[in-house]
Parts: C-alpha cells; structure tokens; sequence
C-alpha cells in the first residue's frame, strides 16, 4: 500500500524547491493584497443569448391544480369501509423489550 505524505513532508518539499529556486538567481515578486490578476482593461466575456434558447414557462398555478385534483380523485371514503372490513383489520399491538423480544400482545377490543 502507498504511504500518504504528510503535511511535514509536503512542507518540507515546498521549502527545498523555494530554495533551489532562490539560489539559482531568481527572486520572488511580492503582490500587495486587493490585487487581481485580471487586466482591468479588457471586458469580460458577455455571454451568447439568441431567442431560440430560450425556454418556455409552464404557469405552476395551472399544474398545482392538476395535482390536488388527483390526489383528491384517489382518496377512498372513509364512509364507504364495510362492518366486514373493518373487522379484517389487525387489531393487535405486539410489545417488544428493549432486546426486540416480543413481551406481550395488546388486544384491542371494539
């Protein structure tokens, strides 16, 4: 497995190339801070529009509408639940410990 440098490694690397640039006659130029490295002169890049590019909207109004009126559409009626199967429903609560161990079960009578 290849070892990671560390940050010591990675810095003493960055020193000894510092150094090998400095001795070998190059000098370092110092930039104040605040300044960019964009020439001020030349414009930015404005960027390419025409108007085919351009994408039609769809009014959230209209498709928020078409969404409730689904869901109001697939909403069964509680009224319509039959005595029969309301009965097929489970009605026992099983009680578990803290391990998931069943402990008991909780009838419930209507």
């Amino acid at each position: 497995m290849k070892k990671l440098p560390t940050k010591d490694d990675i810095r003493r690397e960055l020193n000894q190339q510092i150094a090998e640039y400095l001795t070998s006659g190059q000098v370092i130029a110092e930039i104040p801070k605040g300044v960019s490295g964009r020439d001020p002169m030349q414009a930015l890049p404005t960027p390419i529009i025409s108007e085919n590019s351009r994408q039609t909207r769809t009014p959230l109004t209209e498709v928020s509408k078409e969404i409730e009126l689904r869901k109001r559409s697939n909403k069964p009626a509680t009224a319509a639940l039959t005595e029969h199967n309301r009965r097929k429903r489970n009605r026992d609560t099983i009680k578990y410990d803290d391990f998931g161990e069943p402990l008991r079960v909780i009838r419930r009578q209507d």
